[in-house]
């Protein structure tokens, strides 16, 4: 059994004791079916709609490591947790924060990766910004992905920007 696979475990039977496969069933169904929400680059489509990237990698490997396949669903990001506890899928592959509400809900594992949250700009229409603080006028809009901690973070940092919330990250970054 690897590392990834221990660690990965905690989440897989962390959704409430009515929608939660146990490991025994996953086996038996021969198929570990893996949530994750578009976000560019962790969750990708290929060119014939293929799903790649780290989070798609993780979920293949855990399921070849428990000897089953790889089943991966789509899901807005915020309807992640709600598919998890519906019994929709096993486990949840995202890069997602936890926070008090979500640990509420569903258990975590050991991080396998920790970034930061990261700011793009055009940098025609921003050139004139010499500081983080001047993204915060009306003038700006700012694309961010509903339910993550960069919405939280965007609507106390910009407050005065247009905050303009997706379902996914790809209509986020057009």
């Amino acid at each position: 059994i690897t590392a990834l696979l221990v660690a990965v475990l905690a989440l897989l039977l962390s959704a409430g004791p009515a929608a939660a496969r146990s490991l025994d069933e996953i086996r038996e169904a021969g198929v570990l079916r893996v949530g994750t929400s578009l976000f560019t680059p962790w969750a990708i489509r290929a060119g014939e709609g293929q799903l790649i990237g780290f989070e798609a990698d993780v979920a293949r490997k855990l399921a070849a490591d428990m000897g089953v396949e790889p089943e991966l669903k789509v899901y807005p990001w915020k309807e992640l947790v709600d598919a998890l506890e519906a019994g929709e899928i096993d486990m949840i592959a995202a890069g997602m924060f936890v926070t008090p509400a979500r640990a509420l809900r569903v258990w975590f594992s050991d991080a396998y990766h920790e970034s930061g949250v990261t700011l793009a700009t055009n940098t025609a229409k921003t050139a004139d910004v010499a500081r983080l603080e001047d993204l915060n006028d009306p003038r700006y809009r700012i694309g961010v992905v509903k339910g993550t901690v960069a919405e939280d973070l965007a609507r106390r940092v910009f407050g005065e920007a247009k905050i303009k919330v997706y379902d996914q990250d790809d209509k986020a970054s057009e």
